[in-house]
């Protein structure tokens, strides 16, 4: 517009959004947004609401200058049942119009038309239920309001989510206690239509590592940037938040001489010295709570070696990773009182080249880490190994792995309580 403009809104020109789903469902939340660009310059805004109530919109002509989508974002859910249990579906639906608004909103979400993901939460404990968040993203915005949902944990839940080039990314948080940040955050990701996926998530032993998409340390000049989330779980999910009651320590030695010393976790940018150095990167954390029994203190040290890269150019450093799959229960417990093997990987950081493997170690304690047993590791290549260890009848057994390769990067980690046992 130019000048003084008169607009007329007229809600009786809308029409209802009608989205047809395979299976039955009630609405649980539903927001209407858009985004527009032009010259250089974008906006977009949402309105959300978590009631069961219809939603309209009023057709346009087409947008002929510039970018404009008008969206649906719909969260579905199985409809309540007589015991109360929470919903064994949903439905996330990202539904988009390019350029206008059209006259007919119908949509229809099925199999063909979706991907599946049959999701399994784990937990230390019974009853004990989180709440989930699937954030959404087009190719050139994100939408910001976002539903929040009760999970079941231990659980198993079914979603059906939109396919094509929507990017979610999934936020679990192993609790609802106010003050708990105990998000864990997936790999951003768009699906193919039909598609049908496994997830599980809090899955023990969990310890630091990286974050996808993010190498975990990379050097640009002189500067070493950290990016170590403080728990990873068995699927790969992250969490760097601090929970009420956490204990971090990270520290960092050039050559022996202690240069950081931070209450936190690993995620930092550290300025390093241009010559060839040898460091060693130290991070504990601890962390107690009535909903976290196991993983309940972890100690990792990396030690690698750095110089100064060539100009404009950045490395990944090669930190080695350990990457633990044990067979757990629902509330990530292992048959106790008897001999237990699990698959144990061992690897450098994603994108990084790193030398081959030169030597693995391991131990194993019952009485949280005051007395250890050494581990059998068969060696099936390619840095793959089966751990193989004996049982206490109950409790939880405590992890020790230590892992070099031939150009001396190594690592030495201890988790503290790393899974459960339990009695047949």
């Amino acid at each position: 517009m130019t000048g003084d403009t008169a607009l007329t809104l007229d809600g009786r020109t809308a029409n209802r959004i009608v989205v047809d789903t395979e299976l039955p469902t009630t609405t649980n939340g539903v927001a209407l947004g858009f985004h527009r660009a032009l010259d250089g310059q974008d906006d977009s805004d949402s309105q959300l609401t978590t009631r069961d109530v219809p939603a309209f919109a009023a057709p346009t002509e087409p947008v002929t200058r510039g970018d404009f989508e008008f969206y649906s974002k719909w969260d579905l859910i199985a409809p309540p049942n007589d015991q109360g249990s929470p919903p064994a579906y949903e439905y996330d639906l990202f539904l988009p119009e390019r350029q206008r608004v059209p006259a007919v909103l119908s949509y229809r979400a099925d199999r063909a038309t979706t991907a599946t993901l049959d999701t399994w939460y784990r937990a230390d404990t019974p009853d004990t239920p989180g709440v989930d968040v699937r954030w959404a993203a087009r190719p050139d915005y994100r939408h910001r309001k976002e539903f929040q949902r009760t999970v079941p944990r231990p659980g198993k839940r079914t979603y059906f989510v939109s396919a094509g080039d929507v990017r979610w990314t999934h936020e679990v948080s192993m609790t609802r206690m106010p003050g708990d940040f105990a998000y864990f955050t997936g790999t951003p990701t768009s699906y193919r239509p039909g598609e049908v996926l496994r997830e599980e998530w809090f899955g023990r032993p969990t310890g630091p590592g990286p974050r996808a998409l993010v190498p975990p340390a990379a050097r640009t000049g002189d500067t070493l940037d950290l990016r170590i989330a403080s728990h990873v779980d068995t699927g790969g999910h992250w969490n760097n938040q601090v929970a009420a009651h956490d204990v971090h320590r990270t520290t960092v030695h050039a050559n022996g001489e202690q240069v950081v010393d931070h209450a936190g976790v690993p995620i930092m940018s550290v300025p390093v010295r241009p010559d060839p150095t040898t460091y060693r990167l130290d991070y504990t954390n601890e962390r107690s709570a009535p909903w976290w029994q196991y993983s309940t203190r972890t100690d990792t040290t990396w030690t690698f070696g750095s110089t100064r890269p060539a100009d404009g150019r950045t490395d990944r450093i090669p930190l080695l990773e350990l990457t633990y799959r044990p067979q757990l229960d629902e509330y990530n417990r292992a048959p106790g009182g008897g001999s237990y093997g699990f698959a144990l990987h061992v690897g450098h950081a994603t994108g990084a080249t790193g030398a081959p493997i030169a030597s693995v170690t391991g131990r194993a304690s019952s009485d949280d880490g005051r007395t250890w047993s050494p581990m059998r590791l068969l060696d099936l290549g390619g840095g793959d190994y089966v751990a193989q260890l004996r049982h206490p009848a109950s409790g939880a057994v405590s992890l020790h792995v230590t892992a070099a390769d031939t150009a001396g990067n190594a690592i030495d980690q201890t988790i503290i309580r790393a899974y459960g046992v339990v009695g047949s």
